[in-house]
């Protein structure tokens, strides 16, 4: 499990480093009334139209961190910047080109990743959430992929599911093509203890990359995994 590093003002990301960030919403709704006013009046209005108060909540913590976060790298106050987004509905920030990030969430737990120039892609789950394992598989995985779970007995199949489901996950957001490049098209291993290269059967041009991808646990009970574009060599872990 991450031993996660308490924020410092002064956060440095070198030109190779990958930063994930770890958010626990139970402990930041005493400052929802503050992090509200770190949204734009779009920002503001989206997390409004949310039915529950847990979602509202959720959603504003997590764009107000993100803005936080953000403000790390670059030299602009968390409520000036500008966020854009891409086709697939991948995120950017305005005039910060090189700078790459991404978010995911699961519960209570927001996980965010950021590095600089590479594309890059973050996953969690709540390993706990009981599904039919081998129907998804069937359904999305690779056939090497779900072959392999077939082999498993109960008692490590559900973090083996997991695993491969966060690292696709990761990928796909990494690629920013959303579902349409079809979660059967590549493939990746559940056994691999550290980084890996995911294997892609089709689209050639995102395969001319080496996708560098790895699984961590956040947190007891959360798979989560990583993906980077060309190389993945320096991670560091932090926290709010």
């Amino acid at each position: 499990m991450i031993d996660w590093l308490l924020a410092t003002a002064k956060t440095t990301l070198q030109a190779d480093d990958t930063h994930i960030w770890y958010i626990d919403v139970a402990k930041h709704l005493s400052e929802i009334a503050k992090l509200y006013q770190l949204l734009t009046p779009e920002e503001q209005t989206r997390a409004n139209k949310f039915k529950f108060d847990k979602d509202r909540q959720q959603c504003i913590i997590a764009r107000a961190y993100l803005r936080i976060i953000l403000s790390h790298y670059v030299a602009i106050p968390a409520t000036k910047f500008r966020f854009t987004a891409a086709q697939q509905g991948k995120l950017y920030l305005e005039n910060f080109p090189d700078l790459q990030f991404n978010v995911t969430h699961s519960n209570n737990i927001i996980l965010y990743a950021v590095t600089y120039q590479e594309s890059i892609g973050i996953d969690v789950e709540d390993e706990t959430r009981v599904v039919e394992y081998y129907d998804l598989a069937k359904r999305f995985f690779a056939a090497h992929e779900a072959k392999a779970l077939q082999t498993l007995t109960e008692d490590v199949l559900r973090q083996a599911f997991y695993k491969i489901w966060t690292k696709k996950e990761a990928f796909i957001k990494a690629v920013g093509e959303g579902l349409s490049f079809p979660l059967q098209d590549f493939e990746v291993n559940y056994l691999a203890a550290i980084k890996e290269t995911v294997k892609i059967y089709k689209n050639e041009n995102i395969a001319a990359a080496n996708w560098i991808i790895e699984n961590f646990q956040p947190i007891v009970n959360y798979q989560a995994a990583i993906c980077r574009k060309n190389s993945l060599n320096k991670i560091f872990f932090y926290q709010y």
